[in-house]
C-alpha cells in the first residue's frame, strides 16, 4: 500500500468512529439557551403524525429515544420533537407563574430514555418548503453560541416497492427499501393516505410513511398516532443561528456525539471544552493487504456517503467488477473488468 493510500485511510478511518461508535443517546445537557426568538404562524396542518423513535415499547413514551412529529401543512410541513416542543411550552408557563425566581428548571414534562440530555436528532427542526430543507441545529448546554442552519434540497430516495404488506395503526400499509446516506432502508408505507412523506428526511413513496428502520436498528422510527384537522404550524426567529454549510453542521453534530461517549462512558461538555471544529489532528498508519485493507476501504465507503449524503452510479460499477470470483488468475478478472468497463460506452 502506497503512503498516500496509507495516509488517506487512515484519516478516515479515525473519522469514521463516531459514526460507527455513535450511540442511540447523548450524554451532554440539554440546551438551556436555545436563542429562537419569537413564535410566528406560517401554515396549519392538514395531517399530524406522531413517530416513537427507537422506543423499547410503544404503549411507553418513556422508553423512546424521543417522540417526534410531523406536521404536513397546505404549503409548510415541519418535522420535530414534541418532547423538546412540550417541555419548551411548560417552561415558558412555569417562568410566567414563578417571574422573580432566582433558579429554574431547565426540562419539563416527559422526555424519554434520556430526559434531559443532548441528542443530535432530537434537537433539530426540519422546514420544508417549496423544494427546499432548512435544518436548525440546537447545540448542547455551553454549545449554544454554535448554534447552527443549513438548507439543501429535499431529499429524493429512490425506493424499490414490494408486495409485502403490514398493517399499522389500522392501516394496510406496503414495503418499500432504499439505500439513502450511506445506510440501507426499510420503510412501510400507507397508500390509503396520499402524503409522499414520513419521518426524518424519508419520503417520496406513494403514501406516507408510518414506519422506517436502518438495515443496522440504529434508527426506528414508527407511527403511533396520525390525525387530520388544523392545527396552527409554529416558526421560530432562530436568533443567532448562524449560517453554516450542511456538512459543517452534520460534522459538528458527530463530533459532539463522540465527545457524547461512544462507548466509553459520558463526557461532561462544558464552555472549556475544545469545540470539535477546532481539532486539527493528522494521523497516519500502514496496514497490510488483505481482509483488513478491504473491510477498511468498505468502511471508508461507507464514511463517504454518509458525509456527501448522496449515492453515485460508478460506486455501484465498481462494485460489481470489484467483486469478481477470487478463484479465477488475475488476467482473466482483468480482462472481465476492461470487458465491463467498455460495455458502459
Amino acid at each position: 500500500m502506497n503512503v498516500k493510500k496509507s495516509i488517506l485511510l487512515g484519516i478516515t478511518a479515525l473519522m469514521l468512529l463516531p459514526i460507527f461508535a455513535q450511540q442511540k443517546q447523548g450524554g451532554a445537557r440539554a440546551p438551556i439557551k436555545k436563542n429562537q426568538g419569537k413564535m410566528s404562524v406560517i401554515d396549519s396542518t392538514r395531517l399530524r403524525v406522531w413517530y416513537a423513535m427507537n422506543a423499547d415499547s410503544l404503549a411507553d413514551m418513556n422508553t423512546y429515544i424521543d417522540f417526534q412529529r410531523l406536521d404536513v401543512g397546505d404549503s409548510i410541513s415541519k418535522y420535530y420533537s414534541w418532547f423538546v416542543y412540550n417541555s419548551d411550552s411548560l417552561l415558558r408557563e412555569w417562568h410566567k407563574a414563578h417571574p422573580k425566581a432566582q433558579s429554574a428548571p431547565s426540562w419539563q414534562g416527559p422526555g424519554g430514555k434520556d430526559k434531559g440530555m443532548w441528542i443530535q436528532y432530537e434537537f433539530s427542526d426540519l422546514y420544508m418548503q417549496n423544494g427546499t430543507l432548512t435544518e436548525y441545529a440546537c447545540m448542547p448546554c455551553w454549545l449554544h453560541k454554535y448554534n447552527s442552519q443549513y438548507s439543501e434540497p429535499i431529499p429524493r430516495q429512490s425506493w424499490i416497492i414490494s408486495f409485502d404488506m403490514q398493517e399499522i395503526l389500522g392501516y394496510t400499509c406496503q414495503k418499500a427499501t432504499c439505500h439513502f446516506r450511506g445506510r440501507n432502508y426499510v420503510a412501510w408505507f400507507a397508500p390509503d393516505i396520499p402524503v409522499r412523506q414520513g419521518p426524518w428526511k424519508l419520503g417520496g413513496l406513494p403514501g406516507l410513511i408510518l414506519k422506517a428502520h436502518d438495515t443496522d436498528s440504529l434508527y426506528t422510527f414508527e407511527a403511533v398516532k396520525v390525525e387530520t384537522g388544523r392545527h396552527p404550524i409554529i416558526r421560530y426567529e432562530y436568533k443567532e443561528y448562524k449560517e453554516e454549510r450542511k456538512y459543517e453542521v452534520i460534522n459538528a453534530k458527530l463530533k459532539i456525539q463522540e465527545l457524547n461517549g461512544s462507548g466509553k462512558g459520558k463526557v461532561t461538555i462544558t464552555e472549556d471544552t475544545a469545540y470539535p471544529f477546532e481539532d486539527q489532528i493528522r494521523f497516519s498508519f500502514s496496514m497490510k493487504d488483505g481482509e483488513e485493507e478491504r473491510a477498511l476501504e468498505r468502511a471508508t465507503e461507507t464514511f463517504l456517503l454518509n458525509q456527501l449524503e448522496r449515492d453515485f452510479d460508478t460506486l455501484h460499477f465498481y462494485r460489481s467488477v470489484a467483486d469478481l470470483p477470487s478463484s479465477w488468475p488475475e488476467n482473466r478478472r482483468q480482462k472481465w473488468r476492461l470487458y465491463l468497463f467498455c460495455a458502459l460506452f
